[in-house]
């Protein structure tokens, strides 16, 4: 399964998607704090995907790497609702 991440135009992009095993398709959001540096510093569920992919996609979302928000030129910490979707991946 993979975590394909949807993100809204002008604000920070996702630098990094994670392959997971195979389960159905489900959808959630999760709430991610960004410094300045991109860096994620908190993730929270604000809608769950599925049970048993839930710790696993908070886990990954803290690993995530976002190009920071900017204010005048300058990096700024930022906070954002990603939304999740989850789908299997290709099997050949």
């Amino acid at each position: 399964m993979r975590a394909v991440v949807c993100t809204a135009l002008g604000g920070p992009e996702v630098l990094k998607v994670l392959d997971w095993p195979s389960r159905p398709p489900a959808a959630g959001e999760v709430r991610v704090a960004i410094d300045e540096t991109g860096k994620v510093t908190e993730a929270a569920m604000v809608k769950p995907t599925h049970a048993s992919y839930d710790a696993l996609l908070l886990r990954a979302a803290r690993d995530w790497t976002y190009k920071p928000a900017m204010r005048n030129g300058r990096p700024i910490a930022s906070e954002k609702v990603v939304e999740i979707h989850l789908e299997a991946a290709n099997q050949e």
